[in-house]
């Protein structure tokens, strides 16, 4: 048995169609770029877009990174508040303490020698031995690098939960600086912690 394979020959094709090419004078030009002016316009929005947004992105920023402080503030607040009731002690909470930007609360021990010693704020946070005061000192907390306290009051949280300031009247107001934006911790009597 034979086969018989026939070749057929295919019609030449222009070299113009089998690179995509066309003469149509309609679609010359069709298939450039971008030009150089429309490149640098986009370019040149961006910029101002960018121009415009960015204040608003650092202060929005600056702002977030406010709050956070102010929440941590709040938060040490509340655990000096818990401590006072959960011991039934007298806590005090002091800012600026030991140094600039800190803040940490303490328990008045009612021992002058103790209680106002100027290196306080810098005793270790508890000791082993339940008998001597203070047993209930908090952490020392610090605010980030950028911020600052402005206004404070330093706090004393009594046994049953009721805060006082040291100074000044109600409610108590703690001012946390972020550059040229501060905000403001507001401390009732009864120990609700606001951030504004």
């Amino acid at each position: 048995m034979s086969l018989a394979v026939s070749a057929t020959r295919m019609p030449a094709s222009r070299p113009e169609q089998s690179r995509g090419l066309s003469c149509d004078p309609a679609r010359i030009g069709s298939n450039h770029g971008f030009s150089l002016p429309e490149v640098l316009l986009v370019v040149a929005l961006i910029g101002v877009i960018g121009g415009v947004a960015l204040p608003q992105v650092i202060e929005a920023l600056q702002r977030y990174r406010l709050f956070s402080a102010g929440r941590e503030v709040a938060a040490q607040i509340r655990s000096a508040r818990l401590a006072a009731v959960t011991t039934n002690r007298v806590m005090i909470v002091r800012f600026n303490c030991p140094a600039a930007r800190q803040y940490r609360f303490i328990e008045v021990t009612g021992n002058a020698a103790i209680d106002t010693d100027p290196d306080r704020c810098a005793f270790p946070p508890a000791d082993s031995d339940p008998a001597t005061l203070p047993n209930s000192d908090g952490l020392p907390a610090m605010l980030p690098d950028t911020m600052a306290f402005g206004a404070t009051q330093d706090l004393q949280i009594g046994p049953t939960g009721l805060i006082t300031p040291l100074a000044g009247g109600m409610p108590a107001l703690i001012q946390v600086t972020n550059g040229t934006i501060t905000g403001q911790i507001t401390v009732s009597a009864t120990g609700r912690v606001q951030m504004q």
